[in-house]
């Protein structure tokens, strides 16, 4: 299912707190502090067009993530599903010792780290890795990859 098709929903509930109140969003985020005049759009919440999601409920979340490690890799758009998710910014890594958990973020804007690899002849090549976020991970988010073959909606691996 592709879950980014979504649509914005009126929600009298929302917003869930007052603008300005949550030290942990990112100031280029806080649209009412850079000057929008309007604030229905703090009404407004994500809701796919194929189905219907309930609220997150955490503590069912970190029951069924114990023992793994969650990564979150790519550019400002997963950096905004880590900090929606787990609301830190501080920190990009966080072990939750009572579920064996640990939740990673790795800025990638290009989603590759650049290397620069000598091979047998002593020729210097600048390569593109991906494998040190692969490393030990249970599962990894990306959103929408671009890349020569086209656009790729892997949402999230599995190992």
């Amino acid at each position: 299912m592709y879950l980014m098709r979504q649509v914005g929903v009126k929600d009298d509930t929302y917003p869930l707190y007052k603008p300005g109140s949550c030290n942990l969003i990112d100031e280029q985020f806080t649209c009412i502090t850079n000057g929008r005049p309007d604030i229905e759009f703090q009404k407004l919440k994500w809701k796919p067009k194929q189905c219907t999601l309930p609220r997150l409920n955490g503590g069912k979340l970190l029951e069924m993530i114990r023992g793994r490690r969650l990564a979150f890799v790519g550019d400002s758009l997963n950096r905004n599903m880590w900090e929606s998710l787990f609301r830190w910014e501080a920190e990009y890594s966080f072990v939750f010792k009572d579920y064996n958990f640990t939740v990673e973020f790795f800025a990638s804007p290009f989603l590759v780290q650049e290397w620069e690899l000598t091979d047998k002849n002593e020729t210097k090549k600048d390569t593109l890795l991906l494998k040190f976020m692969l490393h030990n991970r249970d599962v990894l988010f990306f959103v929408r990859l671009r890349s020569k073959f086209g656009c790729l909606d892997k949402l999230l691996l599995e190992f």
